[in-house]
């Protein structure tokens, strides 16, 4: 049997170089070295070389797409600040929430006849706040550098019921559509689209991907009655949002009231 012979004798050689190459490493010194910017030589041939394509970049991304005359401010929950004060803060989150309702439902206008009754957008999808000024497509990718997508859901009565303690239990999200009074970590009173909360129908929400498939704890939008994935980047409908915004009313309104109610 010289094939497997010559098998075995591959594999002892092969275990003995490999054990026998293997050292231990000790650590018997070490030493915090701080360096200051300054003693940091600049390579000059990396900066040359990649100068052209940083050029390029920011001559796209510093393009001005809108100017706001108020600070739109991201905001992250924090068990120190209350729900009603995070939710005072977190205009650009109403902003976001506003834009996202205006694309969904022009979506559905078009595919199904018929507009969405309400967006919502996770705090934690927006990573930076926008400063009193020029609003850039370099801001858009601060804003949101996840390649998340506008996703439609319909939600029964029940699923309605989850998702609104959900967002009175927690000042997780921003919204659009909606007002919701919170009582005691449940609601008191609801008016989506304008009309009184009713259990006993569905509704269509535009939220993204992320919170559609359970982040941040949004379970009960993991299993609608339906749900329709666009394929529409959320970076770029708040984009189209701003441009759009400011085109018409050449301001951004900076939409400081609340949506949702908090008695704490």
């Amino acid at each position: 049997m010289p094939k497997n012979r010559h098998f075995s004798s591959f594999i002892i050689l092969f275990l003995t170089i490999f054990f026998g190459c293997k050292s231990s490493t000790k650590i018997v010194e070490y030493q915090n070295i701080a360096i200051k910017n300054n003693q940091i030589v600049a390579d000059s041939i990396s900066y040359y070389f990649l100068k052209p394509f940083s050029d390029s970049l920011n001559s796209v991304l510093n393009v001005k797409i809108a100017t706001t005359d108020s600070n739109l401010f991201a905001v992250r929950p924090n068990k120190s600040v209350s729900k009603s004060k995070t939710e005072k803060m977190a205009n650009l989150g109403r902003v976001a929430a506003d834009y996202l309702l205006k694309e969904g439902s022009s979506y559905t206008l078009n595919q199904m006849g018929f507009p969405c009754h309400f967006a919502l957008i996770n705090h934690g999808g927006i990573r930076s706040s926008i400063s009193k000024g020029p609003i850039t497509l370099k801001s858009m990718f601060e804003i949101m550098p996840f390649e998340n997508e506008m996703v439609l859901v319909e939600l029964s009565g029940r699923q309605m019921d989850s998702l609104l303690n959900y967002l009175c239990t927690k000042n997780i999200a921003a919204v659009s559509g909606i007002e919701i009074q919170a009582n005691n970590n449940t609601y008191s009173k609801v008016i989506v689209a304008g009309l009184p909360f009713d259990s006993r129908r569905s509704y269509w929400v535009v939220v993204n991907d992320f919170v559609q498939k359970g982040g941040d704890f949004f379970t009960m939008l993991k299993y609608p009655k339906q749900v329709i994935y666009t394929g529409i980047k959320m970076r770029d409908l708040l984009e189209k949002g701003f441009k759009t915004e400011f085109s018409e009313s050449n301001k951004i309104n900076p939409r400081l009231n609340p949506r949702i109610m908090y008695n704490d």
